[in-house]
């Protein structure tokens, strides 16, 4: 019994030891190798916050189209400059300004800071002189740079000093490309995590934006439409181009443009981009689309034979005209291959329902294609200008109805894709897209022939591209001034092609106020058509059907 119990005291003894222990080394922790490692963390732990530029802006296969350039503002301090001439003249060739312009800024000594320009490209040797100089000085400034310069400035837009996106694309995607703010902290002593905080630091190209745009393509077409401007003695020229199966845009041409890279003193029209902001009657282009309610519901069919009335008809005291068709009937294919106004006419006032408004508005034309670019317009739709016969008359001419070229484009790829259409992208589309179905096949196959027979033999035969099968349609319009109509003149050509091939592609050509004898689409907007859809057919390195081989 003496033995357990000394037994059960030794126990006590020990357990009382250990809690002793336990609070011996707990006192030491917390006075002694809390504070300790306190300073150590002060001492190692460091904070570093890291600014990452705005980010880049690319065409489809990766080539630089907006990204960031460091330039160097540089100041001067008249109290401390030495003004004699050969220190003024080395600055004036550093930074170049003229010399007087530097010496009326170096007069008043009392001022202490005085920027002389903020676009300066310093070289090491410039920047070692400065250095040494009393007196000036530089600061590195990261400044937005645009390298295809008035090539794609309508559409890329630009950022302002602040690195904000204030036109364009640059706007649009503020949110995303803006420069951001990233703060790590880390040990300095290990040295592991030091090294890889101290490595330099470039933009992650996965992180670039990118476009659907194709420098290939963008390029020759901009010197195009500025040739053809010039021959035409045209006010603009606006080229688009897309991806009939993915509804990319690979090319989209204004001319006349902008350099980006200068400083804008006021904007103009020059500065947008018409194909998405501009509105304008279409023309004939349209007709193809007026016709087609008739055609869907077997009203009537391409064979069908349309009184013409020996190309005049008078609606509400109008005469409706054709211009050097002096027949009586004429089959509702050859109507549109030879542009008939009163064969159109007669045939949209085949009933008094709503079908054609309600077919424009199924086409998308009176809203915004969704394409995403700051100030798209939804266009001209309007429901009660089809109340009366002469306005539903206009209508079907492209009178009296107000669209973008983005909004044309789109109606005749659903008429080059089988009735359907998928949405538009300025981004480079690496997923499949959502089809949408607009019109039926066989509409879509009777319009193809008639398109294509408007390019082989009627006002379309200037857009045609040697060894392969186009299809398309004219448009002329008339600008309105102060409610009537002037001699001056909208030609575009709308089309695609190459007809039967798995890749084809839409374009739009429009021409704005052509000098004579280029007022007609046939005389300037199709042969631009043609030598815009050589190029591309060409680029792509589609295969003639007649060789038998494949177009892949």
């Amino acid at each position: 019994m003496a033995s357990r119990q000394s037994l059960r005291i030794l126990f006590l003894y020990l357990c009382v030891l250990i809690i002793y222990l336990v609070i011996i080394a707990q006192l030491v922790r917390i006075n002694y190798v809390t504070p300790v490692q306190q300073e150590l963390d002060k001492r190692s732990i460091r904070h570093k916050t890291i600014v990452r530029p705005r980010k880049s802006i690319v065409d489809r296969n990766g080539r630089l189209l907006a990204g960031n350039v460091i330039q160097h503002l540089v100041w001067i301090d008249p109290s401390q400059l030495d003004d004699d001439l050969s220190t003024i003249e080395k600055i004036s060739n550093i930074t170049i300004l003229p010399v007087d312009k530097i010496q009326d800024k170096t007069q008043d000594k009392s001022r202490k800071y005085s920027i002389l320009s903020d676009t300066v490209s310093l070289s090491e040797g410039d920047k070692y002189w400065i250095d040494s100089t009393a007196g000036i000085g530089y600061t590195d400034i990261n400044k937005r740079h645009y390298p295809q310069g008035e090539i794609t400035s309508q559409l890329i837009g630009i950022a302002n000093r602040k690195q904000a996106g204030v036109e364009g694309l640059e706007l649009y995607y503020d949110d995303y490309l803006q420069e951001t703010v990233e703060s790590f902290k880390f040990d300095r002593m290990d040295k592991s995590n030091s090294l890889q905080l101290n490595q330099p630091l470039h933009d992650n190209q996965s992180d670039d934006l990118v476009l659907s745009l194709d420098l290939d393509l963008q390029l020759p077409v901009y010197q195009m439409a500025k040739l053809s401007a010039n021959k035409y003695g045209a006010e603009s020229i606006s080229i688009l181009v897309l991806d009939s199966k993915t509804g990319e845009v690979l090319v989209n041409v204004n001319y006349p443009s902008y350099d980006p890279n200068q400083p804008i003193t006021a904007y103009t029209i020059d500065h947008t981009n018409r194909i998405a902001t501009n509105l304008y009657e279409p023309g004939s282009t349209i007709k193809p689309f007026a016709i087609s309610p008739y055609l869907e519901d077997n009203t009537i069919s391409p064979n069908s034979i349309i009184d013409i009335e020996n190309g005049q008809k008078l609606i509400d005291d109008v005469q409706i005209k054709d211009v050097g068709i002096p027949q009586q009937q004429l089959t509702v294919s050859d109507v549109i291959r030879r542009s008939s106004n009163v064969g159109v006419v007669n045939i949209t006032n085949l009933d008094h329902s709503d079908r054609l408004y309600e077919f424009y508005e199924q086409m998308g034309f009176g809203q915004p294609t969704g394409i995403g670019f700051p100030g798209e317009k939804s266009g001209l739709l309007s429901y009660l200008k089809f109340n009366s016969n002469l306005s539903k008359a206009f209508l079907s001419l492209g009178y009296g109805i107000e669209i973008t070229m983005l909004q044309l484009a789109q109606s005749f790829m659903a008429v080059a894709s089988g009735g359907f259409v998928v949405p538009l992208s300025y981004l480079k589309v690496t997923e499949p897209v959502p089809q949408k179905k607009v019109f039926s096949e066989n509409l879509s196959n009777s319009l193809m022939d008639m398109l294509v027979d408007v390019v082989n033999n009627g006002t379309g035969r200037q857009a045609r591209v040697a060894g392969y099968t186009m299809a398309g349609k004219t448009g002329t319009s008339q600008h309105l001034n102060a409610g009537e109509y002037i001699d001056e003149y909208t030609t575009s050509f709308a089309g695609f092609g190459p007809v039967g091939y798995s890749k084809q592609f839409v374009s739009v050509v429009v021409v704005r106020a052509p000098k004579a004898p280029y007022q007609l689409a046939s005389k300037s907007a199709a042969p631009l058509f043609s030598e815009v859809m050589t190029h591309v057919i060409k680029h792509q390195q589609l295969q003639d059907h007649s060789t038998g081989e494949s177009d892949e």
